[in-house]
């Protein structure tokens, strides 16, 4: 056969990669060292081996001849390694001065119109519920009409917490979600954190081509199983999923508070609170999202969305 699927049936023509152009997506052969690609089904660069997603022909393909340790590209949604202190000739304590200056900037920041009730201490997976009260006892309903909490909220209808059922992504909701994207990019935040990167040398093109790569980081739809479209960075992150009965990700306090005020999550208890000075709580504890419990939470409680972005993305970068 000469169509794309043909590598999954194992019914290629002989020429089809020459004649056609094709790769094949379960071969590592010209993809060593490229950045982690959540559209295939196995990677070819260092990562790979840690995440337990190589290509079978990784070893003799890449390894052999060495190609496949280098730096991942920022021309598509990486996931660098995690080793190291200096990865990428970024230092943990360079990382932590940018946060810290982050933090300290952060403008849409709202700790200060929260109040917390982390009710009792707990273990992790304990199923005892020992916190009564929610966690959110007061939150002024002002941030809500700040433009980036506005359009954080405005794509919460978009995704379905299933992977097992294929996210649309229609016309209306991608422009939710540039919406959402241009408040973040127009940030002092961001902008700083891009500036950090170009420095690094670890994003070279520009503010255009970062804003698309970002949208392709954290909105592209991928698998969690079965090649159902049903998973993306963001829905993972800043919302939450299910599947197989286990709550994944969900690490993101805009989200659990537009929850628990339906009803719909249950706080537990905790087992650290860690203040970041005026600006916030980091968070350890346990909740249930309807029937289904996750039992290691974590989340920055009060940090703003662009925040956390500028956060996550650099130290995928970087790390």
């Amino acid at each position: 056969q000469c169509s794309s699927t043909c590598f999954s049936f194992g019914d290629c023509c002989e020429d089809y990669s020459s004649v056609c152009g094709a790769q094949d997506p379960n071969s590592c052969s010209g993809k060593c060292g490229n950045a982690h690609n959540r559209k295939l089904p196995c990677q070819c660069n260092v990562g790979c081996e840690k995440y337990k997603n190589c290509c079978k022909d990784y070893a003799s393909t890449c390894k052999a001849s060495g190609s496949g340790s280098g730096r991942p590209s920022t021309s598509g949604a990486g996931r660098p390694s995690t080793s190291g202190s200096n990865t990428n000739g970024v230092s943990d304590a360079e990382l932590v001065n940018l946060f810290e200056g982050l933090l300290s900037k952060d403008t849409n920041n709202v700790a200060d119109l929260l109040i917390l009730n982390t009710g009792c201490t707990t273990r992790v997976g304990n199923p005892r519920d020992c916190s009564t009260h929610p966690l959110f006892s007061s939150v002024d309903t002002s941030i809500f009409r700040k433009p980036i909490y506005r359009k954080l909220r405005a794509v919460y209808d978009n995704y379905n917490e299933d992977v097992t059922v294929v996210e649309d992504r229609t016309r209306t909701e991608r422009q939710e979600e540039d919406a959402f994207l241009d408040e973040v990019m127009q940030s002092t935040t961001m902008k700083t954190a891009l500036d950090f990167l170009k420095s690094k040398k670890l994003f070279n093109k520009s503010n255009t081509e970062f804003k698309k790569f970002i949208g392709e980081l954290w909105f592209a739809l991928y698998s969690r199983g079965n090649r159902i479209l049903g998973s993306s960075g963001f829905e993972h992150v800043f919302l939450g999923e299910k599947k197989a009965g286990k709550v994944q990700g969900f690490h993101n306090w805009v989200y659990f508070y537009h929850l628990e005020n339906l009803k719909k999550v249950n706080y537990l208890g905790h087992w650290e609170a860690k203040k970041l000075g005026f600006k916030g709580t980091g968070l350890s504890f346990t909740f249930k999202w309807g029937d289904e419990q996750k039992p290691y939470a974590s989340m920055l409680i009060g940090t703003s969305p662009e925040f956390e972005l500028a956060l996550y993305t650099t130290c995928l970068l970087a790390r």
